[in-house]
C-alpha cells in the first residue's frame, strides 16, 4: 500500500468502514472457540446479547431470558443459485477433446470452488468425487455411470474404476512431459 491508501484503510477502521475478517482453511482444525471467546474479551466486544423476539401467537415482544451468541457471518449467494447462470443441457454428447468435460450446447451448471469447499467442509467426499472427477471429465468412469443408470436405473461410485484418471490430469501429464517436466500427475 501507498502511504495515502494505507493513511484510508487506518481512517476507514476507525469510523468502522472496515471490518477484519477471520478465514479459516477448510479442513484444518486450528481455531479454537475458547480461544476466539477470550480473544473477543480482551477487545471488548461482546459476542452474547438477549435477543428480542415476537411471539407468533400474541404478537407481543418479549425479551429472552438466557443470552445467545450473535455474530455477523458474511453470506454469499453461490453461483448455481443465480437464475440467470444456472441451465439444463439438451445432451451430453459435446466433449471437450483436451479437457474430457461436456462443452458447448451439453454445457450445464459448473461447480465453483466455493461450492467445492462447502462440499469439503461438510465432509461430502463421495459427492465432490462424482462432480470433480466422474461428471468432471473423467471419460471412462463417466461412461461407465451412464451405463449402468440406463441398464439398471442405478450407479454406485465404488463400481467404477478406482486407477482411471479424468483427461485434464492425463493431458497435464503428457504437457509436462512433451516439456521434459517429470510430474506425478
Amino acid at each position: 500500500m501507498t502511504d495515502k491508501q494505507f493513511d484510508t484503510f487506518m481512517h476507514d477502521m476507525r469510523d468502522g468502514k472496515f471490518q477484519f475478517h477471520i478465514v479459516a482453511p477448510n479442513m484444518k482444525v486450528n481455531l479454537r472457540v475458547k480461544d476466539m471467546i477470550a480473544a473477543a474479551d480482551a477487545m471488548g466486544l461482546k459476542l452474547f446479547h438477549r435477543i428480542w423476539m415476537r411471539d407468533r401467537a400474541t404478537g407481543r415482544k418479549f425479551l429472552s431470558d438466557n443470552e445467545y451468541l450473535v455474530v455477523k457471518l458474511p453470506v454469499r449467494r453461490q453461483e448455481q443459485f443465480i437464475d440467470k447462470k444456472m441451465s439444463v443441457p439438451d445432451n451430453d454428447r459435446s466433449i471437450d477433446g483436451l479437457t474430457g468435460q461436456v462443452s458447448w450446447d451439453s454445457k450445464a451448471c459448473s461447480i465453483t470452488n466455493p461450492e467445492i469447499q462447502i462440499l469439503a467442509a461438510r465432509n461430502m467426499d463421495a459427492t465432490l468425487f462424482e462432480l470433480v472427477n466422474v461428471r468432471g471429465g473423467n471419460i471412462n468412469s463417466y461412461a461407465e455411470m451412464k451405463r449402468s443408470l440406463e441398464e439398471n436405473g442405478e450407479a454406485r461410485l465404488n463400481d467404477l474404476d478406482p486407477t482411471s484418471r479424468t483427461r485434464v490430469a492425463v493431458m497435464g501429464g503428457v504437457l509436462l512431459t512433451a516439456m521434459m517436466l517429470d510430474s506425478n500427475l
